[in-house]
């Protein structure tokens, strides 16, 4: 036995007997179920435990087993969360008038061995609790003097009066529990005007509801909350950590905002996020930040080569060091992975503020974080304005995401903001703030700081209070006019401060406002704005921003900006400018470029001008290290549109984002106009490089080859500008189909990338090289791709690695596929881990065509189903094949040749998507019995490096169903002189057939040994199409035995197609077909 400080909460129904009369005792035991569920789930949620169940009561207590300094707090959170869920659940019901009461009280207890649980929990709390329980109201919380003591800090309070309590020889006092002001312990509780939160408990409600159900079904969720400036966004998302920070589970909790930037700054708010988890301030030195980055990737990541791997990009991002060699795609699965892997440790919180200040690149990420963490507890709450919807209206359509809009409050509410918030508020003062504020909270609030500072209301004991006549106060009708009454009350020095303040954005350190006001000391005058609710000293330690002041609402900040003459604007946007651009921060690139811009917008000279266009182009290049394609294109446009010649290397950047967004014309338009303002030979061949690029992206690979091929000229392979053109000349050729050309180009190219030391040009000549070799050098080809792996896995990037990963897997192919699973996994977690879709979807292609050999049909089948509304062919050619294979409808071959007409006139320049399209055609037929149509598309096709299994395989095939010697003969000369385990089975496949139609007793033996051949190399179903087809001719005891394994084999598998097409034609086996 043992003496513990406990809390006891004693919670009944009101409106409950009623019901009982009125309804089946089965209806009422259902209801008190679904009650006592919301009961279970609410205390345990707070860190309490159940006592006991009374009827309709019921008792819990905290701080009997396991004792916390909060727990008193815990339990009236608990009891406020109680009481709304039990109304919410009469609502559920159809019940209106179902309500819960709640008393709480703390004091000292006995409580026997095993806390609660199993003891006794013996003292005068418990029977206080349920006495302070039944003098409240439907719907209220009363607490005792001791409760109210320990959790005032994050619980506002109202005087209940005294009571006389039965089984008390004195009167005991009562306070009313009204809402939580504060994070656990009175954290991130505001000092100054705090209005009560009303009108929003259904938008809370929805947060919450949604926090929860992504911790119980671990799945990313996305709540996109949008409303004017002024509806409450922020208060809605306080208001939920305040309620997160209650609960007794473990949530990392992260915010971060887009600031005003014209374009903005790239991922500014990832940043923030970024910073706040690592303990990184904006002001720490490189190596502090760079030291709590590593230690943050090393705790979170998986393994010591992903901490490397995150460590880098979240370096890059906030700008300590330079952006890992690599696009948008790496940079986006680095975060993402970030954010994963937080989320196995406990549910993230991802708030973003002023989404609608974002670049395009975030709101990609959001989706992309959304649509792609299926298994993790991932809670993203977005907060706008409604110009987010004008500008992105399909915001917030990714699959697991809601929204909501904020409007303005109903009059009944902004009179209970009112009351809650100023006591003795006459009628007149509250009727003149609730026509003026209409409906906007924050309205409101500034109407009353402005009373405030006129002396109409002051503090008394810690609440606002009105002590003067307001009647003859003329109200402004805007927020503006009354933000711009409040600031002209202030002394000129604080009204110079502020506009300073407002040049240089939302937030700001001390030392940069000195530096632009060119005072001494403003710390004094900080102070007071602090007091005057004009700034907030950011002082919470898990903020990137502490140590920094902000102000307390945009609003103030731009009424104040939009005071300055526009002289003074340029003139301190220029100062502010030059300062940024002194740091060499790569971080502040767009910042720099906004100041030199907004400068322009107010007048300055030609010398901002071109100030403007060199920080655009630093800006634009720190956005592509990003892989914001948006806002690359963004300040690229801002560039053209502003007078004089944007630079070179912001229109080729330009030009590349635009291809990647898929805006032809514009991508092909900015690289021409970069070629035509090219003023050296160097810049021109760069930005002719550039337009073979865009032609690439585009798919449109003789524009690409028509465009390099004039300005390639071998001799002047010295110059890097040349040699870059000639890798992207010769990648042209290769998936053109021109292989001899593509190869001597590359090969040439290389030997310069060697001679110059530039590692990236080696890697992608290698590449470029070994796979146009493919047809007729197999060994080449392979040590070349598998050399492209190596110095990618060491030098290179991860698009390189991924890119030589796919060729190289490729070439492996023909040496037998059980070598490339290995390699097909490894390329499917680097094209994971770079992000990149089109990479991603030829890992998966990959994967289903050997589980496709391996049997297992269903496996590959929904594979290919994930990427069969994709932009590429092959997944939609495959899924039909499998279908087939499954189902046995032969309405997926017309299917095949419908898709086979729509695509075939895209792919005249693509003769890899070309080969992959005839190959599923010739087998579609094959497995249809069409062996003549079959034959004539598989010799009709060019075999072009890829690895050619139907285009061999199956005029071999007809030829030993047919038994049409001229057709072997057609269909033997086809087969590559090369090497390789798979084009030796072709070839023993090819003799051991010849071997059968020329009367050889040996001829069945040694196509069986062919069939044993293929499957050891190829998978089992090469081998057992090979035995089924020989079955169809063949039935001596030897193929029966091998048939019936075939048969068995196609029965486990699922292949009802293959069961169908051959089984019809064994001899014995006709009445089995399916």
């Amino acid at each position: 036995e043992e003496r513990h400080l406990a809390t006891a909460l004693f919670v009944d129904l009101v409106g409950f007997t009623p019901f009982t009369e009125q309804h089946d005792p089965e209806e009422v035991r259902a209801m008190l179920m679904r009650y006592f569920d919301v009961a279970k789930d609410v205390v345990a949620r707070f860190g309490g435990e159940i006592d006991k169940f009374i009827g309709d009561a019921v008792l819990a207590f905290w701080g009997t087993s396991v004792s916390r300094e909060d727990d008193a707090e815990r339990a009236v959170r608990a009891a406020l969360d109680l009481v709304d869920g039990v109304s919410r659940l009469g609502e559920e019901l159809g019940i209106p008038d179902l309500r819960a009461r709640a008393g709480v009280l703390t004091g000292e207890t006995s409580v026997g061995s095993g806390g609660n649980t199993t003891g006794l929990v013996i003292g005068d709390i418990v029977n206080t609790a349920s006495r302070l329980q039944s003098i409240a109201d439907p719907g209220a919380v009363f607490v005792g003097e001791s409760t109210r003591q320990l959790s005032a800090a994050a619980i506002h309070y109202e005087d209940a009066g005294e009571h006389a309590l039965k089984g008390k020889s004195d009167s005991v006092q009562v306070f009313r529990a009204v809402r939580v002001t504060g994070e656990r312990g009175g954290r991130g509780r505001q000092d100054g005007i705090e209005p009560p939160f009303v009108g929003r408990a259904t938008e809370l409600r929805m947060l919450q509801d949604h926090l929860h159900e992504t911790t119980r079904d671990p799945r990313t969720r996305l709540v996109s909350i949008v409303g004017e400036a002024g509806h409450g966004k922020s208060r809605l998302a306080q208001e939920l950590l305040n309620y997160v920070d209650g609960l007794a589970g473990t949530f990392l909790w992260h915010e971060g905002r887009s600031p005003a930037y014209g374009d903005g700054v790239s991922f500014w708010a990832l940043g923030e996020m970024v910073r706040q988890r690592a303990g990184i301030a904006e002001t720490d030195p490189p190596l502090v930040a760079r030291t709590a980055l590593r230690d943050t990737a090393t705790r979170y990541a998986a393994d010591d080569e992903e901490a490397e791997w995150l460590s880098g990009y979240l370096s890059g991002l906030l700008g300590i060091d330079e952006m890992p060699a690599g696009d948008r795609t790496e940079l986006f699965a680095a975060l993402r992975t970030f954010f994963q892997r937080l989320s196995e440790e406990a549910p993230v919180v991802l708030i973003f503020e002023d989404l609608h200040w974002a670049d395009g690149g975030l709101l990609e990420f959001i989706t992309d974080l959304v649509s792609r963490s299926n298994r993790h507890p991932i809670l993203v709450v977005t907060l706008a304005r409604p110009s987010l919807l004008d500008e992105h209206p399909d915001w917030g359509g990714v699959r697991g995401s809601v929204g909501t809009r904020l409007h303005p409050l109903g009059e009944t509410d902004m009179r209970s903001l009112l009351d809650g918030t100023v006591d003795e508020l006459d009628h007149g003062t509250a009727d003149l703030i609730v026509t003026a504020a209409a409906g906007i909270p924050l309205y409101a609030v500034e109407f009353l700081r402005t009373l405030l500072t006129e002396g109409s209301i002051t503090w008394v004991d810690g609440r606002l209070r009105q002590v003067a006549a307001v009647s003859d106060l003329s109200m402004p009708d805007s927020l503006h006019a009354i933000i711009g009454s409040r600031l002209d009350r202030f002394p000129s020095r604080l009204q110079s401060l502020i506009q300073d303040a407002s040049v240089l954005g939302q937030s700001f350190t001390e030392d940069w406002l000195r530096r632009t006001a060119g005072a001494g000391d403003v710390a004094d005058a900080l102070t007071e704005l602090v007091a005057a609710e004009v700034l907030r000293f950011e002082d919470d330690p898990r903020s990137p921003e502490r140590g920094q002041y902000r102000f307390v609402q945009p609003s103030i900040r731009e009424v104040a900006y939009g005071r300055l003459p526009k002289a003074e604007r340029a003139e301190r946007h220029l100062a502010i400018a030059q300062q940024f651009a002194g740091l060499e921060d790569p971080e502040f690139a767009a910042v720099v470029a906004d100041h030199y811009l907004r400068a322009l917008e107010a007048g300055a000279g030609e010398g901002a001008l071109e100030e403007a266009h060199r920080s655009l182009s630093r800006a634009a290049q720190r956005a592509a290290d990003l892989g914001t394609h948006a806002q690359v294109l963004n300040l690229t446009r801002r560039a053209v549109a502003l007078p004089g010649r944007p630079d070179l290397s912001i229109l080729m950047l330009g030009a590349g984002a635009a291809a990647a967004m898929r805006i032809p014309e514009e991508a092909r338009s900015l690289a021409r106009t970069a070629r035509d303002q090219a003023e050296s030979e160097t810049e021109r061949l760069l930005a002719t490089r550039s337009i073979g690029r865009v032609h690439i992206s585009n798919e449109d690979f003789s524009a690409a080859v028509g465009e390099l091929e004039p300005e390639w000229d071998p001799t002047r392979l010295g110059e890097l500008a040349m040699a870059w053109l000639g890798a992207e000349f010769a990648r042209a050729l290769m998936v053109t189909g021109d292989l001899v050309k593509a190869a001597d180009v590359a090969e040439l190219v290389l030997a310069a990338g060697e001679v110059a030391g530039e590692m990236d040009l080696v890697i992608d000549s290698i590449n470029t090289l070994g796979t146009a070799r493919a047809p007729h050098h197999y060994f080449q080809s392979r040590a070349l791709t598998a050399e492209a792996v190596s110095l990618a896995t060491r030098f290179g990037s991860l698009a390189s690695l991924a890119r030589a990963l796919n060729n190289h897997i490729v070439q492996s192919w023909l040496d037998g596929r059980s070598i490339s699973r290995d390699e097909t996994k490894h390329f499917s977690e680097v094209a994971a881990r770079l992000g990149s879709h089109d990479f991603l979807e030829r890992s998966l292609f990959f994967q289903a065509r050997s589980l496709t050999d391996l049997g297992r049909f269903r496996d590959a089948l929904a594979l290919v189903e994930e990427l069969e509304d994709t932009s590429r062919d092959e997944p939609a050619f495959q899924a039909r094949l499998l279908r087939w294979i499954l189902e046995g409808k032969h309405a997926h071959l017309a299917d095949i040749e419908h898709l086979a007409a729509e695509v075939s006139p895209h792919l005249s320049d693509d003769f890899q998507g070309a080969f992959l399209l005839a190959e599923f055609r010739c087998q579609m037929w094959y497995l249809a019995g069409d062996l003549a149509r079959a034959s004539e598309v598989g010799l009709d096709t060019e075999l072009v490096g890829l690895p050619p299994d139907g285009v061999l395989e199956i005029p071999l095939l007809a030829a030993l169903e047919g038994h049409d010697k001229d057709l072997l003969s057609l269909a033997r000369a086809r087969i590559p002189r090369g090497a390789g385990l798979r084009l030796q089975t072709f070839r023993a496949m090819g003799d051991a057939i010849a071997q059968l139609l020329e009367g050889d007793p040996l001829g069945e033996e040694a196509v069986i040994e062919a069939a044993r051949f293929r499957t050891e190399t190829d998978g089992p179903l090469a081998g057992h199409i090979l035995v089924a087809a020989l079955a169809t001719t063949r039935d001596t005891p030897a193929v029966r035995e091998a048939r019936d394994a075939t048969h068995q084999w196609f029965s486990d598998t699922g292949a009802v197609g293959f069961l169908n097409r051959f089984s019809a034609a064994w001899p014995e086996t006709r009445a089995d077909v399916v």
